[in-house]
C-alpha cells in the first residue's frame, strides 16, 4: 500500500489506517477514482502550502495539480499523538511521492488533524508543505520580489473560534506556553530542509528568540475546534520581521518574509496549549 507498511500499536491502528487509506485514495486506479471517506464533515479541503494556495484535497485535483497520476509514495517519522480524552489526534509524517509525468519525487512534510467518529476517525484539517532554502528564500524577502501565500479566504476561512485564535495571539506575543515547554513529544517541522524537531523546550527558546514580537498576521486565519471541543487549529498568513543585515542598508531597515503556518493546541485545565506547529515558505 503506497510503501507503508509501520509497525502499530493497537491503540493508534485504526488512525495508521485512516493514514493509508488517504494514500491509496490519492493513487487512483487508471480510468477513474476512488471513493474512500476520510473527511469529517467540513474537512473537504486542507490548507496546503501548494502554489501558495489552498487546493481541494481529493485524488482528481491532487494529481492534476502534479501533471498525472500518483504512483508511489514512502512514509517516514510517522507520529500519531492523541488528544487527552482520546476523541481527536494529530498527526504528522513525512512522504516522498513521484507522480506520473512530474519527472521528480516531491518530499512533503504532512500535518493532519484526525477526530473519532461514529463512521470512524476522519481526517478533519491540516497542512502539507515542500520545504524551502533558508538562504533562497531570505534573499528573495530581502529583494522584495518575494509573494506571500494566498489569503485564507473563501468557505475555509469561516469564523474562527475566538479563544483558539486568542491562542494563537498568546503564542505570537508572549512566546510558548509552559505547558508545551515542559512536553518532550512536541513535533515541529520547520520551514527549511530537514527541519523536524521534537522536544517543547528546543522549540520555545528558538520561537522565543526569533519569532515572538516579531511575527504579524496577514490577513483572515482559519481557527476551529474539534468536535470533542478539546483539540483545536489554527492556519494563518503570517510575517517574520527581520533586519537587514546587509552593507549599504539603511539604519534598522527590515524586511519581511511570509509565512504559512499550522498550529495544533490541545485543552488543559489551564486553558489551550500548543502540541504541533509547521511552518511554509517559497522564494
Amino acid at each position: 500500500m503506497l510503501g507503508f507498511t509501520p509497525a502499530v500499536a493497537d491503540s493508534n491502528a485504526d488512525i495508521y489506517k485512516l493514514i493509508a487509506k488517504q494514500l491509496w485514495e490519492m493513487e487512483p486506479p487508471v480510468g477513474g477514482t476512488r471513493h474512500e471517506t476520510i473527511f469529517a464533515a467540513g474537512g473537504d479541503q486542507l490548507a496546503m502550502a501548494l502554489d501558495r494556495g489552498l487546493v481541494g484535497f481529493n485524488s482528481e485535483e491532487f494529481s492534476d495539480h502534479h501533471g498525472g497520476r500518483l504512483e508511489s509514495s514512502r512514509q517516514s517519522d510517522v507520529t500519531i499523538q492523541l488528544a487527552r480524552d482520546g476523541k481527536s489526534a494529530w498527526l504528522t509524517f513525512s512522504s516522498k511521492m513521484k507522480f506520473r509525468g512530474a519527472g521528480k519525487t516531491i518530499d512533503y512534510r504532512i500535518s493532519e488533524i484526525a477526530v473519532k467518529t461514529s463512521k470512524g476517525w476522519l481526517i478533519a484539517g491540516g497542512m502539507w508543505s515542500e520545504a524551502a532554502s533558508h538562504s533562497a528564500v531570505d534573499a528573495a524577502a530581502s529583494a522584495g520580489t518575494i509573494a506571500a501565500p494566498a489569503k485564507l479566504a473563501g468557505k475555509i476561512a469561516m469564523k474562527p473560534d475566538a479563544r483558539l485564535a486568542a491562542a494563537f495571539t498568546a503564542l505570537a506575543n508572549t512566546g510558548v506556553d509552559a505547558t508545551a515547554a515542559a512536553r518532550t513529544d512536541l513535533v515541529v517541522y520547520g520551514s527549511g530542509p530537514g527541519e523536524r524537531t521534537v522536544g517543547g523546550g528546543r522549540f520555545a527558546r528558538a520561537w522565543a528568540a526569533t519569532w515572538v514580537g516579531n511575527v504579524k498576521v496577514d490577513g483572515p486565519l482559519i481557527a476551529r475546534v474539534a468536535p470533542s471541543g478539546t483539540t483545536g487549529w489554527v492556519i494563518a498568513n503570517v510575517k517574520l520581521v527581520k533586519k537587514k543585515a546587509r552593507a549599504g542598508a539603511p539604519l534598522n531597515a527590515t524586511y519581511h518574509v511570509p509565512y504559512r503556518v499550522l498550529c495544533v493546541f490541545d485543552k488543559t485545565d489551564k486553558g489551550w496549549t500548543l502540541v504541533h506547529m509547521h511552518f511554509a515558505t517559497k522564494p
